[in-house]
């Protein structure tokens, strides 16, 4: 329903079969990021590139300029919705199965996949409610622009990093891992004190034995 309104300089279906084929590489950069970069990083490498996507489509829409210039910025908006997204399900699915124990991952996983489906389900029911109460389509893509923009930051609120990490086999492993994580933390803040104690220790005896030189040397 966009396209056809926003494109001057070819055809809408021309432009949906060009798209689908932009999906292909973002698969490939899914994978990619997926094995070489951190979980949380990857999925805000996804969130960041797909929120300047739309940021960039949404303004495209928005200014209603025939220019060269929103031409460029809606094109590279359109094809970057369609690659960079596919990043997203890639890597989002990807630390959804490992951020479960082996015990609930298949219900995890499940329920994963079953809010990207209903969301798919919704999502065009919202962008027909904002269209019948005449904010146009682009308050549609600036809206998913600033959520996207907003789970970029939240992403470090996530409390595991999956990455090169064992998977656990029961909520009990985790929890015992937390746990060891925490005496570890506690642990390495004692020898850190009493590290610190034993320099100042060190710095006051150097002192003490200073001025005795200073005084012995006086006399």
């Amino acid at each position: 329903q966009v396209l056809p309104g926003v494109l001057h300089s070819s055809s809408a279906a021309s432009e949906l079969l060009v798209g689908a084929l932009w999906e292909l590489p973002g698969f490939c950069l899914g994978i990619f990021v997926g094995i070489q970069v951190a979980r949380k990083v990857a999925i805000k490498t996804y969130l960041l590139l797909s929120s300047v996507a739309f940021f960039m489509f949404a303004s495209a829409v928005t200014s209603g300029h025939h220019n060269y210039a929103a031409e460029v910025a809606l094109r590279l908006g359109y094809y970057g919705i369609k690659c960079f997204v596919n990043i997203g399900f890639v890597v989002v699915y990807q630390y959804s199965v490992e951020v479960y124990p082996t015990e609930a991952r298949t219900t995890g996983t499940a329920v994963n996949l079953a809010g990207g489906r209903l969301a798919a389900m919704l999502s065009p029911l919202v962008f027909e409610g904002i269209m019948e109460v005449g904010k146009g389509p682009a308050a549609y893509f600036w809206l998913i622009a600033a959520g996207l923009a907003l789970n970029f930051f939240l992403i470090d609120f996530l409390p595991y990093e999956t990455a090169d990490s064992a998977l656990h086999d029961s909520l009990q492993d985790l929890g015992r891992e937390e746990e060891d994580c925490s005496f570890r933390s506690n642990l390495d803040l004692e020898k850190a004190s009493s590290s610190s104690s034993s320099c100042r220790s060190s710095i006051a005896s150097v002192g003490r034995y200073g001025a005795t030189d200073l005084q012995t040397g006086s006399a």
